[in-house]
């Protein structure tokens, strides 16, 4: 299951886990403790996300640059070879 599948089903459980308490008298320690675990694994998939992310957009941007060098370097060694 890819990260954003697993972040809507965590949601789907956190609805559930409410619904439970509301209407079907779920022990309050029992909320929380389920709570908290499901509201864990949510942050750590968001957080997982956001840097795969963050270090995609790096690698492009290193990329765009690493080329634009390769550019003035190529430009810098034919004008040299002019003269």
């Amino acid at each position: 299951m890819k990260n954003k599948d697993l972040i809507e089903n965590y949601y789907h459980q956190l609805a559930e886990l409410q619904n439970q308490f509301w209407f079907n008298n779920l022990d309050m320690k029992e909320y929380c403790v389920r709570y908290d675990a499901i509201n864990k694994r949510l942050s750590e998939l968001k957080n997982e996300t956001r840097r795969k992310t963050f270090w995609g957009k790096i690698k492009i941007f290193a990329g765009q640059q690493k080329k634009k060098l390769s550019e003035i370097i190529a430009r810098c060694r034919a004008s040299r070879s002019r003269t």
